[in-house]
């Protein structure tokens, strides 16, 4: 159960960061287009919807480490 939590938090912190830095090199890559606003527009939120998927996974992984270190406390 703790390994699987651990391996989800970390699962999605990495699809967050690679999200986030697709988003970013949208941003880079807009430069004058037509459509630069929409697309600038949908990778800040993209970005942010990434910074909030990180935020969420790391706290799973904190909480499987303080689940674990109840149960190594129990046991000891």
């Amino acid at each position: 159960m703790i390994n699987t939590a651990l391996s989800t938090g970390v699962e999605g912190i990495r699809t967050g960061v690679n999200n986030a830095q697709q988003a970013a090199q949208t941003i880079a890559s807009a430069g004058k287009k037509d459509d630069a606003i929409d697309q600038i527009t949908e990778a800040v939120l993209e970005l942010k919807a990434s910074e909030q998927q990180v935020q969420a996974s790391a706290e799973v992984i904190q909480t499987a480490d303080e689940v674990l270190g109840t149960l190594i406390d129990t046991k000891a």
